[in-house]
């Protein structure tokens, strides 16, 4: 298991991975879409990283033999009050370029411990809007393979942050 910002993972280096080192899977972070990702994650040189990631990772993925060895390439989308609006776009993206198959996506919500006074995220706040990322606004089922802190199956939905936990057939 490797997790990675995904910056250095060219397409050698992933089948290195999986075919000399025996690497399962491989779970890169971005921060929203190029907008929100590059104003937090940006190279050593300044400059913007997102477009190079995302590059990686369309690369590997359209690989014909994708995945090697059964190494599977996971997106996680860190996500607090700054941007939190970027989530709706990443999954749109992702969808745009047919990947809802072939990568697992999941939220990982950064909370204040204290130390990050500008970070008012809670878990209820994420927990509220998980079900509206995820409730497909097109005919692609772009939540079939999310992995979330209640699991999002096909056609059932169940919310369990509340006291009045929903089902929601489609």
């Amino acid at each position: 298991h490797l997790v990675t910002n995904g910056l250095s993972l060219k397409e050698h280096i992933y089948k290195e991975l999986a075919t000399d080192m025996n690497c399962s899977f491989i779970d890169i972070t971005l921060d929203g879409v190029a907008e929100y990702h590059d104003k937090r994650r940006m190279t050593k040189s300044n400059n913007n990283s997102f477009d190079i990631i995302f590059g990686n990772i369309l690369a590997i993925l359209n690989r014909p033999d994708y995945p090697i060895n059964g190494c599977k390439i996971s997106i996680r989308c860190n996500i607090d009050d700054t941007n939190v609006d970027s989530v709706s776009p990443l999954i749109q993206l992702l969808v745009q370029h047919n990947l809802q198959d072939k990568v697992d996506f999941y939220l990982a919500p950064v909370y204040s411990w204290g130390n990050d006074a500008h970070l008012k995220t809670t878990k209820t706040d994420i927990a509220d809007r998980e079900i509206d990322w995820f409730i497909p606004t097109t005919p692609i089922p772009i939540y079939a393979n999310v992995n979330l802190y209640y699991q999002l199956k096909p056609k059932e939905i169940k919310k369990s942050s509340s006291k009045n936990a929903k089902t929601i057939n489609k």
